[in-house]
């Protein structure tokens, strides 16, 4: 990931016998066949050079190929330089190898041609819009990746993804970055129980949400100011966490929730009469906290209620 230009030098050849050598992403045009010669990088790969740089035309997500993961062919053959780790449209299939390497890669339960196809609508988990002819054709437009054994940090490249309306990683041991989410401006789900998010420090920007799903992953504290900003909100998930304190009067700002599920925390007080404003609620679940006194006669306002 540098601009290195030219040849690997010979001389690397004469004094090392055992060398990991990690050039991918630059602009190398050559590989002496000394060092081609080299077992390097874990062995060679058949009788190409590929285990040193993947030929040009060709890509890999570390540069080299290895006994498992050879180079593969880009469709347009664009690279003249050895050792790319993308090709064509390099956008979102950049994107989603960082991600990839970030999120622990080929530990995943499944990954299924992540790296290993340039079409990232192949990759296991990874929905794209339909090619329409819109903007977002052949976008990314879902990533699906629960219960994958995901690890590590899920970080703001994500929202690059210009078209992503989507995230389900619940169930993995991950954290999520919320730094730049202002820019996925199509972002509506974000469906994050059970990682390891303790923080949406940041997320109050992302004003296009509809669905925040953060269940058991045993956040404390009161519930975040950010939470009242995010006002497009259908669905809310807070429930099977440490929240404590009572419920804002801010709740009355979210008032094109219909579900709002809030059990299993620690709040106390009374409910707020600002819980009228929910006009569209149909499920309020408010169960197992500390709540007492007397429920605000508002509630009888609302008409969809079905769950209390």
């Amino acid at each position: 990931n540098n601009e290195i230009t030219g040849s690997i030098p010979e001389t690397l050849a004469t004094r090392f016998t055992r060398m990991n050598l990690l050039l991918g992403n630059n602009q190398i045009t050559s590989v002496p066949a000394s060092v081609c010669a080299k077992n390097w990088n874990g062995g060679k790969v058949g009788s190409s050079c590929d285990h040193i740089l993947c030929s040009a035309g060709t890509y890999n997500l570390n540069g080299h190929a290895s006994t498992t993961q050879k180079c593969n062919t880009c469709a347009d053959a664009s690279s003249s330089f050895l050792g790319a780790t993308s090709c064509g449209d390099t956008s979102e299939q950049a994107t989603l190898e960082t991600i990839y390497m970030d999120l622990g890669s080929t530990a995943w339960t499944n990954h299924d041609n992540w790296g290993t196809s340039p079409d990232v609508c192949s990759w296991y988990g990874i929905e794209c819009h339909e090619d329409d002819g819109s903007a977002a054709s052949g976008k990314v437009k879902s990533i699906v990746l629960e219960d994958n054994n995901l690890v590590g940090t899920l970080k703001s490249s994500v929202y690059q993804l210009e078209y992503l309306e989507s995230i389900f990683v619940k169930q993995n041991e991950i954290d999520v970055e919320f730094d730049g989410v202002a820019s996925a401006s199509n972002l509506n789900t974000l469906h994050l129980s059970q990682t390891n998010v303790k923080s949406i420090a940041g997320l109050g920007v992302a004003t296009s949400l509809q669905a925040l799903h953060l269940t058991g992953n045993e956040i404390t504290g009161t519930i975040p100011a950010e939470v009242f900003k995010l006002t497009n909100l259908v669905d809310l998930y807070l429930n099977y966490n440490q929240f404590d304190g009572t419920l804002s009067k801010q709740i009355s700002k979210l008032s094109n929730l219909k579900e709002f599920y809030l059990f299993h925390n620690h709040l106390t007080g009374t409910v707020p009469t600002e819980v009228g404003a929910l006009v569209d609620i149909e499920v309020l679940g408010l169960g197992e906290n500390g709540f007492h006194g007397t429920l605000p006669t508002e509630l009888n306002t609302l008409k969809f209620l079905r769950v209390l």
